[in-house]
């Protein structure tokens, strides 16, 4: 075979492969051009479910939730050891996964009066107030938390004074707050409140032994929030839960 025919060769084989390209480029042009929003929506599902099983398979299930709601700054020193302390007083494993765990909601929220006081409580050199204390803000940690509360779980909540009695004043008809008197009996602690549904944060052995506990105003009330739905077994289990916790919480160091 001369030189002329091997390179008639190559180039008719150059042509076979080309033609095949072509047609496979072809194809996938014209399948893009018809289908590419089914593509991009299939995409976008298939993402979309293998982030949640991703999450739901890394996702640490919680034993009970905590709500802390007041005018303290909680820190990254602050809410880590809390968040452990509230582990160690945990009375037992809930889910029976082995593992402790809590579900820490913190909420950073003032009265008028406080929201006044600590605007007020620092001038620049012109005498102005340093704002602190940001109203919209403040507003939105407000509707954030009566959010949050509105969903059905029972739950610990630690709260501001002036928290805890707009949640009385509120809530206390319905029966959201749970009383001292059903967890107690008539030996109701120190330190209950006066309409019987919290105990002083300052008056628990939590308080007085954990400097975590002692990082949250000292006007601070704990209380009970409860499942709105009770007659199921699960509510049952996670209330009690929940009232065993509550004592521990009060007793500590006792």
């Amino acid at each position: 075979m001369n030189s002329n025919d091997r390179n008639g060769d190559k180039i008719e084989a150059g042509e076979i492969k080309l033609t095949k390209n072509s047609k496979a480029l072809a194809w996938l042009d014209n399948f893009w051009y018809h289908h590419k929003w089914k593509v991009i929506i299939i995409g976008f599902f298939a993402i979309f479910i293998i982030v949640g099983i991703v999450q739901m398979a890394s996702k640490t299930e919680t034993d009970i939730g905590v709500t802390v709601a007041t005018h303290t700054i909680f820190d990254n020193k602050n809410v880590p050891a809390l968040e452990a302390d509230l582990k160690a007083l945990m009375p037992a494993d809930r889910n029976g996964d082995g593992k402790k765990e809590v579900l820490l909601k913190t909420y950073k929220i003032y009265s008028e009066s406080e929201l006044k006081d600590a605007n007020e409580a620092e001038t620049d050199a012109d005498g102005n107030p340093v704002i602190y204390a940001d109203e919209s803000y403040n507003k939105e940690q407000i509707e954030q938390f009566n959010s949050y509360i509105g969903m059905g779980e029972c739950q610990i909540m630690i709260l501001s004074e002036y928290m805890y009695h707009d949640i009385v004043s509120r809530r206390s008809g319905d029966g959201l707050l749970v009383p001292m008197s059903e967890i107690y009996g008539e030996n109701v602690p120190a330190g209950a409140m006066s309409d019987g549904f919290g105990i002083r944060l300052t008056d628990t052995g939590a308080y007085k032994n954990l400097a975590s506990f002692r990082a949250i105003p000292d006007d601070a009330v704990i209380c009970i929030k409860r499942p709105f739905v009770f007659n199921e077994k699960a509510n049952k289990d996670a209330y009690q839960f929940a009232v065993d916790y509550f004592k521990s919480i009060v007793s500590f160091g006792e």
